[in-house]
């Protein structure tokens, strides 16, 4: 993927806050629905964020999890990464402008024991 393509695609751009480990809370709308799910910010810019949209069938998908599971799944490699951007390039003396750098891999988990 190239960096002029957009990896944020299909996702809400907001300046709502959020801060590291606290991704996950509502987006709402002025008349206060939840329209999103805050989950990303971006590190190539100030206070730009994202927001998976709550659509129909993203319900109707999750409530179908929540069925047949009994329970919310959430993927979880155990990784804590960065987008590569020119501080990093230059940091790793790195030449892509593609891709992430694994900052930190958490001990125990799947990324840990693969």
């Amino acid at each position: 993927m190239s960096q002029d393509e957009n990896v944020y695609a299909g996702l809400y751009q907001t300046d709502a806050a959020i801060s590291e480990g606290n991704s996950g809370g509502p987006l709402l709308n002025l008349e206060g629905q939840v329209i999103g799910i805050n989950t990303a910010v971006s590190s190539q810019g100030t206070n730009i964020g994202f927001a998976i949209p709550v659509t129909k069938e993203f319900i109707q998908a999750t409530l179908s999890s929540i069925q047949r599971d009994k329970q919310i799944s959430r993927p979880f490699i155990g990784i804590q990464y960065t987008d590569i951007d020119r501080k990093v390039k230059q940091a790793f003396n790195i030449s892509s402008n593609d891709g992430i750098v694994i900052i930190q891999v958490v001990e125990d988990s799947p990324a840990d024991l693969a």
